[in-house]
């Protein structure tokens, strides 16, 4: 019999230690729905009947490719990151850990602030789930 899709997902958590090289905990599972409740036909009708935005552009071949944002991190930022966050001894959320390049990204490369938003996200989350 298949593992309902939440305890599948919440065992490849527990399996991971090491997100973007920050040490990780159990994830703080937000929602569960059990598997006998998912309708077959669960998505919404707009999402079958949309037509993509003007986000596809036509690339050298010819062909139709979606554009699409990117955070991709200074490593030597990143690395700055990790070594503040060891430092203190955090141990994060995979879900935190996972957003990393994006909180260095919001904090315009400041190490201390990023950290401070990672931890406070962690916070809100384990007190509200």
């Amino acid at each position: 019999s298949a593992r309902p899709l939440a305890e599948g997902w919440a065992a490849q958590i527990e399996e991971e230690r090491d997100v973007h090289g920050f040490e990780v905990g159990a994830e703080v599972l937000s929602l569960h729905v059990d598997a006998a409740n998912v309708s077959p036909l669960s998505l919404p009708e707009e999402l079958l009947s949309s037509s993509p935005r003007r986000r596809y552009f036509s690339s050298d071949t010819g062909d139709l490719d979606r554009s699409f944002a990117s955070t991709v991190p200074d490593e030597a930022k990143m690395d700055a990151l990790r070594e503040l966050a060891m430092a203190q001894g955090q141990v994060f959320l995979p879900s935190v850990a996972s957003d990393a390049p994006r909180y260095l990204s919001r904090a315009k490369g400041d190490t201390r602030k990023a950290l401070r938003d990672m931890v406070e996200t962690q916070e809100w989350r384990r007190s509200y789930f």
